[in-house]
């Protein structure tokens, strides 16, 4: 099984080339969501949804292109009407799948769960705070949905969205994780773009915190990552890593570098080979995408960000 992050690794070497190769595309399928979650607001943009032939069309045009790995995200994906159909077709064509989900749609998970290869959810291990965060009756699901991937052998991999009203439960929840067998990732709120505000980057507890769970087996960051997040809240590169080696595709098809850069040329209406190579480089000197996930710190080949990729067996 292609791992995860593991791909990020193994095209890394093509920052040396002349033209850098795609290799992991993440799909929002629809912005709509079943949930309202606190720390989320993406349910309140609208946009149009691709058809399955459309869809599918992608989907065939991106693993031409050499794309292995794609992330299926939302909104929440299951809401999709089509979504359990697109998973199995995209594993037919024999990508590399993860999904992250609520872990509310208990009966469209079971159906996709033998196509993908990581499960993702968001998850507190504090029931009280888990459900202020996500809506009464939540907590109990997303323990199913991670019982569910664990029965068939999925890596799994639970986001922990860091704030002063979560950040109480973050050991509890690091040590429910490695209990149960799963990895943890630390991720800021949505709502400030994935960089934290000054007010909780000031916090000397939510600071402490981080350093104090640096080492947790259980997290998936490494300490490079922890440090900068702790220091600085987000990553700074002086250019894009991850420009040309990674992509988001928009409900209706637009394609962008990253979530903060959304405004590319739509596949359906120009092809999706066009697509691809008018993919601008992004004009942002912080890389906001090295905050949400490690791949930035991967494609900068980080020392530390390796040796963790690997003992962490992603």
């Amino acid at each position: 099984m292609l791992g995860y992050m593991k791909s990020s690794l193994r095209v890394a070497t093509t920052k040396f080339t002349s033209r850098p190769r795609l290799v992991k595309v993440f799909f929002m399928m629809t912005r709509r969501c079943n949930l309202r979650c606190e720390y989320c607001s993406s349910y309140l943009d609208h946009e149009p949804e691709m058809s399955l032939r459309q869809i599918k069309q992608m989907l065939r045009k991106l693993k031409d292109h050499g794309v292995q790995h794609i992330t299926f995200i939302g909104g929440e994906p299951f809401v999709h009407q089509h979504a359990v159909r697109t998973i199995r077709y995209a594993k037919h064509l024999g990508f590399s799948i993860a999904i992250s989900t609520n872990g509310q749609l208990l009966s469209s998970l079971q159906k996709t769960l033998p196509y993908i290869d990581l499960f993702a959810t968001a998850f507190f291990a504090d029931q009280h705070v888990h459900e202020r965060q996500r809506g009464v009756g939540t907590y109990h699901n997303v323990l199913k949905a991670i019982s569910m991937s664990k029965k068939q052998h999925k890596k799994i991999i639970t986001h922990f969205i860091i704030s002063k009203e979560t950040i109480t439960c973050l050991e509890d929840t690091l040590n429910f994780a490695m209990k149960e067998g799963f990895f943890v990732s630390l991720q800021p709120r949505h709502k400030e773009f994935f960089s934290l505000t000054p007010t909780m980057k000031d916090d000397e507890i939510h600071l402490k915190s981080i350093q104090r769970i640096a080492s947790h087996p259980a997290l998936i960051h490494s300490r490079t990552y922890l440090k900068q997040l702790g220091e600085q809240g987000h990553i700074k590169f002086n250019d894009c890593p991850v420009f040309g080696h990674s992509a988001v595709i928009s409900p209706s098809g637009n394609m962008g570098n990253c979530y903060d850069f959304m405004q590319g040329e739509n596949g359906n209406e120009i092809g999706w080979e066009k697509a691809i190579a008018a993919l601008s480089r992004p004009g942002c000197s912080t890389c906001r995408y090295g905050c949400h996930s490690e791949d930035g710190l991967l494609f900068k080949f980080t020392p530390d960000a390796i040796k963790n990729l690997v003992v962490k067996g992603l």
